[in-house]
């Protein structure tokens, strides 16, 4: 079972990106819930709000980063775009009929894709923002 709490060391200090990342720890865990329960229905029902908040977080994340002119914006965005495509490939897995330890092994890749942007990714740019005066330390 995948649970994942939202550590202060994986704040970035800006509260729309963190509020964000909350959103979507939650909704993994809830997907984590869910499958460990056996209900493939809510599970696949969970990944379409799942890839949903993530294109939006992702879109809203890149306006801030272009708005404050952060010099790594382009690359975080093609990392963001490597990830939303590995989201949508999961989806497309899901609602093609994955079986429940599908989407468990599923899970646990999207655990650590989202880990691996907010560590790799967003954490990168924290202290410029920080700089800018757009996030608290």
């Amino acid at each position: 079972m995948v649970s994942i709490r939202f550590l202060d060391g994986l704040r970035t200090g800006h509260s729309q990106i963190d509020d964000s990342h909350r959103i979507i720890i939650d909704i993994l865990n809830d997907i984590s819930l869910a499958a460990e329960a056996g209900n493939t229905a809510r599970c696949r029902e969970l990944m379409i709000v799942f890839s949903e908040v993530c294109e939006l977080h992702f879109a809203a994340e890149e306006m801030v980063l272009n708005s404050a002119r952060f010099p790594g914006a382009e690359e975080h965005a093609q990392f963001h775009r490597q990830l939303l495509g590995r989201v949508r490939g999961f989806l497309g897995h899901f609602l093609d009929g994955a079986d429940i330890f599908e989407i468990r092994d599923g899970l646990e890749e999207l655990a650590g894709l989202i880990i691996d942007d907010v560590v790799k990714g967003d954490l990168s740019f924290r202290s410029y923002l920080i700089e800018k005066g757009l996030a608290t330390p």
